[in-house]
């Protein structure tokens, strides 16, 4: 029984051990062209309408999600491409 412990632990600790190495190497890789992309992306909140909300900020693969309140009480969803900067929209409602 000992020895199950002390294997199970061995694979435990190893298996944290190979996931901080690995995920700490490759966090590194975005870090490096973030600031190549922030300009772009920079630009995107002042394309929007006067009194309009940003609601909520969220991804979707390699994608930011915005959800925004317009003055007129309707919402859009937009999608911007944080690499371009380029912005579409998703989806637009009224009340």
């Amino acid at each position: 029984m000992l020895v199950v412990i002390i294997v199970l632990t061995a694979v435990v600790l190893g298996e944290l051990g190979r996931r901080l190495f690995t995920s700490g190497s490759s966090a590194q890789a975005p870090a490096v062209s973030a600031p190549a992309t922030t300009p772009a992306t920079a630009a995107a909140p002042s394309a929007l309408p006067a009194g309009s909300r940003i609601l909520s900020i969220t991804t979707a693969g390699d994608r930011a999600v915005i959800l925004i309140t317009l003055p007129g009480g309707g919402q859009e969803v937009r999608s911007i491409d944080p690499r371009t900067g380029a912005a579409a929209t998703l989806l637009t409602t009224t009340p």
